[in-house]
């Protein structure tokens, strides 16, 4: 019986480095026109900061809370080149979208699908709106989707030691850096457990099942560390599955992600996200998707019977998931994103060459292009330049203390900055050298409205018990500790 061949990684076309070159810089051109000047932080992006700034000189106590810790410890290990924790992860970022485009030029299917088609969707692909938003926003699904893609290069090849090694270890960084990533690893189970012309064909399946076995153990020695130290398997309170009756709206939510991903939130309402169609809509691309990968894993083979089976296993785990415990919501783009380059690797197969072909990714490309000049939302939180005068040298060891919509100050500062939930209760004891109070940008350009008014009898109460007013404007409050002695 034959043994899978390997997925193409080079090219007999002549200047084949075009196929990634013009799509790696599509993103950047895309990139600076969304973002530049307009860095804001998300929630997860402010964690994931500030983690990695704690892990530089505290080890973790578990293997993660919220998310696994593998990602700003990634951060954190760049301190040995100089960049800060937010560069750090920035930069892997930048790197991870960039080897992921690289990879599926290489993979890319370009006698099926014609070198000018091929180009411009790789160029879309690489310009969708919402990538350089979780790019800058140093979201861990952006190397997460590189591991999934090179995972599923690596099983396309067994039974060859190195692809063995590959799949697995690939399988285990998914995994510390998103639970989701188990699911790779069951892929990885289940594909040893499948019939020779399903799975494994003339393979060593000693070394196999020794490699998933290993990296299986690892990560439940991982788990059982949270459990230990946190008292949760996930390191936090997940809460209990959802009602059997949330299943059709949790999964109609994974296929809303997918316009999410091609066109941002505004897509996705336009197309009735917030209206009775939700449900129905969303089952419906879904199943799109679902019909594709089933259709790749049941008559292709190689590589795209694996990025089917991919695609299978990640959306049916991602529902369970989520319908398990509390994990994130599904009709975000960061959902998508993990899928988005085995699916655009399996309908390149399908896209008919032609100009119509070309024309619909021309105005996939053009709309991308149009959306990223709009510049990236400035509602996501506050602008906090105003207030780097009076945190940007403090001293080592230095806590600066922030509302929400302030937080992306711990993108710019190497000390740590504290977020204060609430402005009731707020304790002077608490609080940091430095603290910062902004309101919450009231549209996308980023329009200051007015402070809660909290949180300024929240100011009063610290000016009162040893803080001086530094800043002090409609929409942005800096106080800084008074020194004694």
């Amino acid at each position: 019986m034959m043994t899978p061949q390997a997925p193409t990684l080079r090219s007999e076309q002549p200047h084949a480095w075009l196929n990634w070159i013009l799509p790696v810089a599509a993103f950047a051109g895309a990139a600076w026109l969304s973002h530049a000047g307009r860095l804001r932080l998300s929630f997860d992006g402010y964690y994931y900061v500030e983690l990695a700034k704690l892990f530089r000189h505290t080890p973790p106590e578990s293997f993660g809370n919220a998310w696994p810790f593998g990602w700003p410890l990634m951060g954190a290990a760049t301190r040995i080149f100089g960049a800060s924790a937010y560069q750090g992860l920035l930069v892997c970022a930048v790197a991870s979208w960039v080897g992921l485009l690289v990879l599926m030029a290489r993979l890319w299917p370009w006698a099926d699908a014609g070198r000018p088609a091929g180009m411009l969707a790789l160029c879309a692909f690489g310009t969708l709106y919402p990538v350089s938003a979780l790019v800058t926003g140093v979201f861990s699904e952006v190397p997460f989707a590189l591991a999934l893609l090179v995972f599923a290069c690596g099983l396309a090849v067994w039974p060859r030691p190195s692809a063995i090694l590959l799949a697995c270890v690939a399988a285990l960084f998914a995994f510390v850096i998103r639970y989701a990533g188990a699911l790779l690893l069951l892929l990885a189970g289940m594909w040893l457990l499948m019939p020779p012309e399903r799975g494994l064909t003339g393979r060593q399946p000693r070394l196999a099942w020794i490699a998933v076995a290993l990296v299986a153990g690892i990560s439940l020695a991982l788990l059982a560390w949270n459990k230990s130290a946190t008292g949760h398997w996930s390191g936090y309170p997940r809460g209990g599955a959802a009602p059997m009756a949330q299943w059709p709206e949790i999964a109609a939510d994974l296929g809303w992600s997918m316009p999410s991903l091609l066109g941002g939130l505004g897509l996705r309402d336009v197309l009735g996200f917030g209206t009775k169609l939700r449900v129905p809509l969303g089952l419906f691309m879904l199943g799109c998707l679902l019909w594709l990968a089933a259709k790749a894993f049941v008559s292709a083979g190689g590589l795209r019977r694996v990025l089917g089976a991919t695609i299978l296993v990640y959306a049916a785990g991602m529902v369970l998931l989520r319908w398990a415990g509390e994990f994130d919501s599904l009709h975000s783009a960061r959902t998508a994103l993990p899928l988005a380059a085995p699916a655009a690797l399996l309908l390149a197969h399908l896209l008919p060459k032609g100009w119509p072909t070309i024309a619909a990714l021309v105005a996939l490309l053009g709309l991308n292009l149009g959306l990223a000049s709009r510049g990236a939302s400035l509602e996501v939180a506050a602008d906090v330049r105003p207030a780097l005068p009076w945190t940007r040298n403090l001293r080592a060891g230095a806590i600066v203390s922030v509302n929400d919509p302030a937080r992306t100050l711990a993108a710019h500062l190497d000390c740590a900055v504290q977020r204060l939930p609430a402005p009731v209760g707020v304790d002077p004891a608490r609080c940091g050298d430095v603290v910062v109070l902004a309101s919450s940008p009231v549209n996308r350009e980023g329009l200051a409205g007015a402070l809660d008014p909290r949180w300024n009898l929240a100011a009063n109460g610290l000016r009162e018990r040893g803080y001086t007013m530094v800043l002090e404007t409609p929409s942005l409050l800096v106080l800084v500790r008074n020194v004694t002695g």
